[in-house]
């Protein structure tokens, strides 16, 4: 009898020992999946254009003419996604343009407080002052390396 209660303890334990093992198989390719994040580097960059001003001789007559337009780049640093879908690329640009539309409105700020009070006709300055910082070009690219978005990066910037 003892011998008999042995021999079902040891089956049963055995069982017991086959059934923890399915269940660690069956959260191991949970486990795999979660490590197989796909990484992708983001590179954001807009072009802007903004409205000035310059006058070599401040007794000149300045008409809206005059109004020339200085192009700049913005570039943020490379920008690390994990499992990247073009919704996400869309949320990351759409973050930075934020900050973009902020630094234009500065410039434009500055225009008007600045340049504008360089023309003295009503008229030509009325003209003038509807000119208005503007984005011309924003995109996104997407990379699979840091090396390669990096090296990208300071392409732009130089």
């Amino acid at each position: 009898m003892k011998k008999l209660l042995l021999i079902l303890i040891i089956i049963l334990s055995s069982i017991s020992c086959k059934k923890q093992e399915k269940e660690k198989v069956n959260i191991s390719p949970a486990v795999k999946k979660e490590q197989k994040k796909e990484i992708s580097y983001l590179v954001v960059y807009h072009i802007y254009e903004y409205p000035y001003i310059f006058s070599e001789n401040r007794f000149d007559k300045i008409t809206s003419n005059d109004v020339e337009w200085e192009r700049k780049i913005l570039v943020n640093g490379v920008i690390e996604v994990e499992n990247y879908n073009q919704s996400k690329g869309y949320k990351v640009r759409d973050g930075f343009s934020d900050q973009v539309y902020e630094i234009m409105r500065r410039m434009d700020s500055n225009y008007k407080r600045n340049d504008l009070r360089k023309i003295y006709d009503s008229y030509e300055k009325r003209e003038a002052s509807s000119y208005k910082s503007k984005i011309v070009e924003k995109e996104i690219k997407v990379f699979s390396n840091y090396k390669d978005a990096s090296e990208y990066k300071y392409s732009l910037i130089n």
